[in-house]
């Protein structure tokens, strides 16, 4: 009888069947059958697709190994198999099939499994990607341009990745029935101010910062390690920022303001200044590329730098009085700066300034802003109410008010999270940007959450101002990633 025999790499997959004659009809390259004889007895051979294997004194079992992952067709049966694919003519692939893979941003993943009997496929992206086959790595992949298509005929499996931050892989975890599980024992030298967490999928380690230290946690077993950062760490503002696969914090090393950024990829950490003998800062922002930092010593004045720290600009908005001012950069990349009776904006990196009117709400310094990188929304935390604009601060609408004050707004996965403290500690979640919310647990935290991050491993992760971290669990899916169009002859 034939067999639609399914092999997953590495790994034995046996057949309960008896015969005489074992006959490999389809299959990708090499593999490996290990057959259990009738009376005793077990040997082990080599075969490739249209190779048929006797066993005159019979076999009780067959288990079949592969390299890779495959669907192969083999026959098992007391006759043999008069079918030859040598004798066959080739008159084309009996069908076409279409469907979209996801490439990530340089994460080298499987696009497409190997498959016996496949023939041509063609690839195409509306942005550069990258190819390879098994050994496949960063280095030596073959790049795809943007738009061109790419043929090949092959019944191997076909791996890419793309260099677009954009495409950063993310793991959306959606709690059914969450349980909390208080982990101790995160040391803190200021455990009750926790800025904000990031995780690195290939290290699996969470990163987060309090206001002197930046932490190293194992996502395994939540041991943590203190992060080296030379001059020190004296954090500017309550904000920690991810942009293209790095985690940055801003913050002062005496007179000096620094800007540290932590690779999720390799873990490496650089440390750049960004102003010399400023004095204080009051808060930070950083979007697009750039860092605003808002100096409150002496006379208050904002400057704008590169994340390099090769230059920085003194911009001066009209009306710029002292510290009740919040900046922020848009995803657009206008600036805007917010007090309690004004506001202005420069698109032009702070050379020119208008003023405007968007603001339907009261404005205080205590007030925080956060922005969604998928989306590119805007929220602002407003006491209990939570705010938000989708064209960069021209309009803003109230989505939100709930009975505990805001204390965090976390983007993450496709998934909003907002944590709220005073009367309870709680965590809300939103898996529609914000119209519609749900309580993540029915049992209040024991302290403030001040970082939602999910890992890829059906946990979502909270840390709290008491030094704990929380694990949910959940139903996690893949997000992000770049489509690419593939177009496959089957048979």
């Amino acid at each position: 009888m034939l067999h639609n025999i399914l092999l997953n790499a590495g790994e034995y997959t046996e057949q309960g069947k008896q015969g005489k004659y074992i006959n490999v009809v389809l299959a990708a390259g090499e593999i490996t059958a290990r057959v259990r004889l009738s009376g005793g007895g077990v040997m082990q051979t080599q075969l490739v697709s249209g190779m048929a294997f006797p066993v005159p004194q019979g076999f009780e079992s067959v288990a079949f190994f592969s390299e890779v992952s495959q669907q192969t067709k083999i026959w098992l049966g007391n006759l043999p198999l008069t079918y030859s694919p040598m004798d066959s003519k080739i008159v084309g692939s009996s069908a076409l099939e279409s469907k979209t893979g996801l490439s990530f941003y340089n994460e080298v993943t499987q696009l497409l499994p190997s498959s016996a009997g496949r023939g041509k496929v063609t690839l195409s992206a509306k942005n550069d990607f990258f190819v390879g086959g098994a050994g496949m790595t960063i280095a030596n992949a073959i790049k795809i341009k943007a738009n061109e298509l790419f043929e090949i005929s092959t019944q191997g499996a076909i791996n890419s990745f793309v260099n677009l931050p954009t495409a950063t892989k993310r793991t959306k975890v959606i709690v059914k029935e969450p349980i909390e599980t208080a982990i101790s024992g995160i040391v803190s030298n200021d455990s009750s101010h926790i800025y904000g967490m990031a995780y690195s999928n290939i290290n699996d380690v969470l990163i987060y910062s309090d206001s002197t230290k930046t932490y190293r946690v194992n996502a395994s077993d939540l041991s943590s390690t203190n992060v080296s950062i030379g001059g020190g760490l004296s954090l500017i503002g309550r904000e920690v920022f991810v942009e293209n696969n790095k985690y940055y914090v801003v913050h002062a090393d005496g007179a000096d303001i620094k800007l540290t950024s932590i690779d999720l990829m390799d873990l490496s950490i650089v440390t750049v200044t960004l102003l010399s003998g400023v004095g204080t800062a009051g808060n930070a922002w950083l979007d697009n590329g750039k860092v605003i930092v808002q100096v409150t010593y002496g006379t208050p004045s904002l400057y704008l730098c590169d994340l390099d720290g090769i230059s920085s600009t003194l911009i001066d908005p009209i009306g710029l009085t002292g510290t009740q001012e919040r900046a922020i950069i848009c995803p657009n990349g206008d600036i805007l700066v917010f007090a309690n009776d004004y506001c202005v904006r420069s698109a032009d990196d702070g050379v020119t300034w208008e003023s405007e009117n968007p603001t339907p709400f009261p404005l205080a310094p205590a007030n925080r802003f956060f922005t969604d990188k998928v989306t590119g929304a805007i929220f602002l935390a407003d006491s209990k109410k939570l705010w938000r604009t989708i064209d960069n601060g021209d309009t803003w609408l109230s989505i939100k008010d709930f009975a505990d004050t805001i204390y965090g707004v976390y983007s993450v996965s496709d998934c909003l999270y907002v944590t709220t403290s005073n009367v309870t500690h709680n965590v809300f979640v939103s898996y529609d940007s914000g119209d519609s919310f749900n309580l993540l647990s029915d049992a209040a935290l024991t302290g403030r959450a001040f970082g939602v991050l999910p890992a890829e491993n059906d946990k979502l992760y909270v840390a709290q101002d008491n030094g704990l971290i929380s694990a949910f669990y959940g139903d996690s899916s893949i997000t992000g990633g770049e489509k690419i169009s593939i177009l496959s002859e089957v048979n």
